[in-house]
C-alpha cells in the first residue's frame, strides 16, 4: 500500500514539530513547507493526498496565496485540505477559495489518534 502523501505548511517550528510527532510514521510521508514558494513547489510537483495549510507564513506571501494557487491549477488540488490558521479573518478567506476544505484551528494539539482519524476522513 502507497504512503499517504500530507504536506503541513507552517512557519512556526513548534508546530511544524508537532506535526512530526504526531505524524511521523504510520504509513505517512510526510513533507513540511515554511513558505509559498516551498509550498506550491510541492503542491506543483508532487501528488499530495492532505494538506494542512495555515495562512500567516511571515513576510511574504500567505497562505491565502497558496488557497489560490491550488484554486487556479485544479490539477494540484489535494484531495483534502485542513486549514489549521487560528486568523479569523484568513481562514475563512482560504476555505471561500477551496470548497470541502475544513477549518479546524489548532490541530497540532489533538491527540496523534484524532490526526490519524482525520486522514483517514474519519469521525473524531
Amino acid at each position: 500500500m502507497d504512503k499517504l502523501m500530507v504536506l503541513v505548511v507552517d512557519d512556526s517550528k513548534e508546530r511544524l514539530d508537532a506535526f512530526r510527532e504526531k505524524l511521523a510514521g504510520d504509513g505517512i510521508q510526510l513533507i513540511t513547507a515554511e513558505c509559498y514558494h516551498e509550498a506550491v513547489m510541492v503542491l506543483d510537483n508532487m501528488h499530495v493526498d492532505v494538506v494542512f495549510l495555515d495562512h500567516d507564513l511571515g513576510p511574504g506571501r500567505s497562505g491565502y496565496d497558496i488557497a489560490y494557487h491550488i484554486y487556479e491549477n485544479p490539477s494540484c488540488k489535494p484531495t483534502y485540505i485542513y486549514i489549521h490558521s487560528t486568523n479569523i479573518v484568513g481562514a475563512p478567506r482560504m476555505a471561500s477559495l477551496l470548497p470541502g476544505s475544513v477549518l479546524c484551528p489548532f490541530v497540532w494539539l489533538r491527540p496523534k489518534e484524532e490526526l490519524i482519524l482525520l486522514l483517514r476522513r474519519e469521525e473524531v
